[in-house]
């Protein structure tokens, strides 16, 4: 698996490792915190980094792949919000029920987990009458502004 990212195929391959043990294991994992914590001088570590995970994915066979459930991602990325610890805590169980109805019609938005939940989030807390804080959001599900743009399917 190395061989795709020569010459930084130890550093790709053990960001690629620690991703999907990560994943496997349940926690919320993004495979770009990996790669720069396994090669922060790196020019272009990114690049390297997604060939041997390419690579890896299919040493692996696309069954692996299938066999990981979005659903269960998602509730790894709920769980690392912690929103319980914000003014959003009561709004938590109602996301995830919401998830679960787009999960289950089957939309592209359960391909992306991350956006998707935060912009339910968003849209929940407006409903709910609950101030809504971009910022909040942001940080909680490591995303950028434009999950924003996700709402629509909410």
């Amino acid at each position: 698996m190395w061989q795709p990212a020569h010459p930084n195929g130890i550093a790709s391959s053990a960001a690629v490792c620690l991703h999907l043990t990560a994943r496997d294991m349940g926690f919320d994992s993004q495979f770009g915190e990996w790669v720069s914590r396994c090669m922060p001088e790196v020019k272009n570590a990114k690049s390297y980094g997604f060939r041997c995970l390419k690579r890896m994915r299919k040493i692996l066979g696309e069954d692996r792949a299938r066999r990981q459930s979005v659903d269960s991602q998602a509730n790894a990325i709920l769980s690392r919000a912690n929103l319980g610890a914000t003014i959003y805590g009561a709004i938590a169980g109602r996301i995830w029920e919401e998830w679960q109805m787009l999960s289950a019609i089957g939309l592209n938005a359960a391909n992306h987990p991350r956006p998707m939940l935060a912009a339910l989030c968003e849209t929940i807390a407006e409903r709910e009458g609950l101030p809504v804080i971009p910022s909040l959001i942001e940080s909680r599900f490591n995303v950028p502004r434009s999950y924003k743009s996700w709402k629509h399917l909410c």
